[in-house]
């Protein structure tokens, strides 16, 4: 599929997922292909606890609107769910920029397995590994 036709799909879907607006992520594609994607966002004072580190749940929250974008550029059916969603969350997550780098381990008729990353220039804060149901 053409890069810039996944690019605006990704849009299009990301417009659906509207707590992810009302939260005011604002997400920017860095790289993009059929079975990976690495977007950017800088954070906001609300996406902090009073400690000066991002919110688990909202990094849950990330990963499973990333990933789940990701599983959707796959999907060759009308609609997914997310089965499982295991997060190993490795160091406090501070700075400006973070990034999130997912990746499809594998598809079959009706499981999409992956796999994501947060990290910035310094280091990777946390680890996921997904499941979605497809159909």
């Amino acid at each position: 599929m053409d890069i810039n036709v996944l690019k605006e799909r990704i849009r299009e879907i990301y417009e659906y997922i509207p707590i992810l607006r009302v939260i005011g992520l604002e997400i920017n594609i860095e790289e993009l292909k059929e079975d990976e994607i690495i977007v950017s966002f800088n954070s906001k004072e609300h996406f902090y606890r009073k400690e000066g580190f991002l919110f688990g749940g909202f990094i849950e929250l990330v990963f499973d609107s990333i990933l789940g974008l990701l599983v959707r550029i796959v999907n060759d059916k009308n609609n997914q769910v997310t089965v499982s969603l295991y997060i190993d969350f490795i160091s406090e997550a501070k700075g400006d920029k973070f990034y999130l780098k997912g990746k499809v381990i594998r598809k079959g008729s009706s499981l999409v397995f992956v796999e994501g990353y947060l990290y910035n220039n310094e280091k990777i804060f946390a680890k996921a590994n997904g499941i979605w149901k497809i159909f």
